[in-house]
């Protein structure tokens, strides 16, 4: 039986179909927690059914259908049902709002914003009918068809449901935009105001008061507020109407925040009383970018964050990676974009802003796109770049002068941040946090968070240590063009180890010390607790050592909601089992004779200048590569606090009963779950907001988007093509070598790598780099040279070849394969008696 009267709660859980757009809108508003007035809703059915099928289907004129709507009998029972509904609310003698809410109204598609009619100031049942009417009419205004003609769209049999609202007696009012409208910057809020209603600002016969806030990457207050107009909203008014828009833009939609709200202010509180989706969201670009469209892609990030992120780590994300992707440009003195986006949100999945990031490397510094690529990985293309100026080059030049001059410096702060970092991350994971009340809580999320974003040396570690590696290989490449990837992956291995290295060599020798003691090797065998052994034995401290320097690391680490080794240490036990027949020396003996023929080559092929130049970029990249791994690592000892604090939240906002189980706080945003915290966020909201989300969370997990997204559509990169089995990828780790492919897409599934086998992996993040020692090559279906897998199979010096997309699905479990790192390329071995059980794409 169909319903034709919905309450807020009805209207959401109707959708737009019956409840149309914008009486979904404010459903949803009303879920989520958001202070809006109570309302009640006509649904879009009882338009169709008062109207009739026959009247639909006829091709009437437009005037001549609108006047039949206006005469049309209103149907007894519906009129009997309106004025219950009215009575019982209090409202039949009230001034009511009657709204249009047809079913394309509010997309993300379409707009319709002002084309279809609303009746302010309705009073008495009568006029609330007529007005009624009057909507159900607008559906074939002249404005509304020819806008429907415009965008394609069909007349959606009658689809006009009406929202019924009580007046507000307010004081201003306006519409507010949670990004800028014509730049699409959404570090910016924009507010349009007048006093009393907004009517006229919304029908265009004002312009009102224009207020833009201006949000900075780390904080929820606005540092700049610009205003064009009298002040009709105080500052700190605008302020909180800003935060209010924001908040509810993501509990809207996490991935696509663009919302125009119409809002009010009765002198006590704001109340938005409609949202509606941007429909022309536009990312702010460089005029060199024009005509080319916005290229998106996780070829980079999906070495860390290959799975959906949840709200609590993609809030913080979004700002952290425009932080790390600026520090380099800001300090070669280059001009960057207000505003600018490098992060978005797709299917669930990081991606960044490709066409800003190929374009500032040029821009600044000369970098060339191709190159670019291949540092970051990924299989996007390349963008059009226009020949440099004179001009031009000379002021790369400065940007390049001023960079290398605050380099160093910078370096030497971010190490001394680092270690403040880590020092102040042990001491916070210590602190008993149940002892803590909720304000105190809050103070330590924010002191955690307040510490992070301004360690800029320290992220600029993270996210400018490329240049070292880039000149050198560019130097090879001019020399010995085709060999410069595998001559600088020779050259690096067996240098001072980066903290990740270090890690798998330290576990190395936690598997030579097992090997040599009994009771430690039974208890690892049988997998017993290995805190049974007494405390004093050489195993239990080492160990124990261990996860003291490298126990906030985990499987997937960037992901807070990630356990670390010191919680579930059995992957590190499952390690050090898997490597006891190691030989650290055989490896020692790999990287020197690795080493020793890339410089027989660069002896005999280079000039000593060029040898020299060689000496001091290999040493400058091995520095940076280092120093971006232990900016790494520091961020992971950061996440394990905020993990610890989420984690104390989380229970006291389930016995709240704020959430259903403690896991699920992590699909909340850090400042709604501090809001949930101090119950300013309803317990119902909160627990709506969360589960959305995890339903959104499952819809991405199984919908995953292509690897490239220009301006909003996906664009698959073709699987690496094959040619007699044989696929060609980006050389990233010196050497040649052949073994049995074993396809691993996790590493929980480590244990069926066995020793010399060809490691064939998604993507590799930190806690793959175990695996490298038992591995005789890693093939990967992404990756570029500062990937994390890239930098540690240098330094571990075995066979790796990247940017493979497909070739899992290529291959067999099992098949033999010759990797060789020298030249970038994957082929099966004895290829006729596989004939049949591969069938690469060509």
């Amino acid at each position: 039986m169909k319903t034709y009267l919905l309450d807020l709660t009805a209207a959401e859980l109707a959708g737009p179909a019956i409840a149309g757009g914008k009486g979904h809108g404010v459903g949803r508003l009303h879920r989520y927690g958001l202070p809006i007035p109570e309302a009640l809703m006509l649904s879009a059915d009882a338009c169709r059914d008062a109207l009739g099928a026959d009247f639909l289907a006829q091709a009437i004129p437009l005037a001549e259908r609108r006047s039949r709507v206006m005469s049309l009998p209103f149907p007894p029972t519906l009129a009997a049902n309106i004025e219950i509904a009215l009575r019982a609310r209090g409202w039949l003698e009230l001034p009511l709002a009657v709204r249009s809410s047809a079913t394309q109204e509010d997309s993300r598609s379409a707009s319709f914003a002002g084309l279809h009619h609303s009746r302010l100031h309705v009073r008495g049942l009568p006029a609330v009918l007529d007005a009624i009417r009057a909507v159900w009419a607008s559906l074939w205004s002249d404005e509304a068809a020819a806008y429907r003609a415009h965008r394609g769209l069909p007349l959606a049999d009658g689809g006009m449901a009406v929202v019924i609202m009580p007046m507000i007696e307010a004081r201003c009012s306006g519409i507010a935009f949670s990004c800028h409208p014509l730049s699409g910057r959404d570090d910016q809020v924009v507010i349009s105001a007048v006093a009393g209603l907004a009517e006229q600002l919304v029908a265009g016969a004002v312009n009102g008061e224009e207020i833009v806030l201006t949000f900075p990457r780390d904080i929820t207050q606005a540092t700049a507020i610009e205003r064009n107009g009298n002040n009709t909203l105080s500052n700190e008014q605008a302020q909180d109407l800003a935060r209010l828009v924001r908040d509810a833009a993501l509990a809207l939609d996490l991935a696509e925040p663009w919302y125009d709200f119409e809002w009010t202010w009765d002198g006590r509180q704001f109340q938005l009383v409609q949202a509606r989706p941007i429909t022309t969201h536009a990312w702010p670009s460089y005029p060199g970018l024009a005509g080319q469209g916005t290229v998106w892609s996780n070829g980079n990030t999906r070495d860390v964050v290959p799975d959906v992120m949840d709200a609590f780590d993609w809030g913080p994300s979004r700002q952290m990676v425009n932080l790390i992707l600026e520090q380099g440009w800001r300090r070669a003195g280059y001009r960057l974009l207000p505003g600018a986006q490098r992060a978005a949100l797709i299917q669930g999945r990081l991606y960044l802003n490709v066409s800003l990031l190929q374009w500032e490397g040029y821009d600044a510094l000369g970098i060339q796109p191709a190159l670019l690529n291949r540092m970051m990985g990924g299989h996007h293309p390349d963008i059009v770049v226009p020949p440099a100026t004179l001009r031009q080059k000379l002021r790369r030049l400065g940007h390049i002068l001023r960079y290398a001059w605050q380099d160093k410096g910078a370096r030497r702060n971010g190490r001394a941040q680092i270690a403040d970092t880590l020092s102040l991350c042990t001491k916070w994971r210590q602190e008993d946090l149940s002892r803590l009340d909720s304000p105190a809580l809050v103070e330590r999320m924010q002191t955690y968070a307040s510490h992070m974003y301004t360690q800029l040396d320290m992220i600029y570690l993270q996210g400018s240590s490329g240049g070292g590696l880039s000149m050198l290989m560019d130097l090879l490449e001019r020399h010995l063009p085709g060999e410069a990837a595998a001559l600088s992956a020779a050259l690096m291995a067996g240098g001072p180890p980066s903290v990740t290295a270090q890690l798998n060599l330290d576990l190395l020798a936690l598997a030579a010390l097992v090997r040599q003691d009994q009771a430690a090797a039974a208890i690892l065998h049988v997998g017993a607790d290995w805190q049974t052994l007494p405390a004093e034995h050489p195993f239990r401290l080492a160990f124990s050592a261990f996860l003291e320097r490298y126990g906030h690391r985990g499987i997937y680490e960037t992901y807070v909601r990630s356990p670390r080794w010191r919680e579930q240490p059995g992957y590190l036990l499952e390690q050090i089992t898997a490597l006891m027949q190691q030989d650290s020396d055989a490896l020692r003996q790999r990287q020197q004779v690795a080493q020793q023929a890339a410089w027989q080559r660069l002896n005999s092929a280079l000039s000593w200048s060029a040898r020299i130049q060689a000496r001091q970029f290999l040493r400058k990249a091995q520095v940076e590569c280092n120093d971006r791994e232990a900016a790494r690592s520091t961020f992971s000892a950061f996440g394990e606090v905020m993990r610890l604090l989420a984690l104390e939240i989380s229970q006291r906002l389930t016995s709240s009963g704020h959430l259903d189980a403690a896991a699920q706080a992590f699909q909340l945003l850090p400042e709604e779950m501090i809001a949930a915290l101090h119950g300013q966020l309803p317990a119902h909201a909160t627990r709506h907001r969360v589960r959305d989300r995890m339903r959104q969370a499952k819809h991405w997990q199984e919908n995953p988007a292509a690897e490239v997204v220009l301006d909003g559509k996906s664009i698959a990169p073709p699987p690496i093509q094959a040619s007699d089995a044989s696929w060609r990828g980006l050389a990233i780790g010196a050497g040649q070598a052949q073994g049995a492919a074993r396809l691993i897409r996790h590493p929980s599934e480590s244990a069926r790598l066995e020793p010399g086998d060809v490691l064939v992996a998604p993507s590799t993040d930190p806690a793959w780099t175990p695996l490298f020692l038992k591995a005789g090559a890693l093939v990967m279906e992404t990756g570029g040279y500062l990937s994390h897998g890239a930098i540690v199979a240098r330094e571990l010096c075995i066979p790796a070849v990247a940017n493979l997309p497909g070739i899992l699905a290529q291959l067999q479990d099992g098949q033999p394969l010759a990797v060789d790192g020298w030249c970038g390329t994957v082929n099966l071995v004895n290829t006729a008696s596989q004939k049949g059980e591969l069938r690469p794409d060509v």
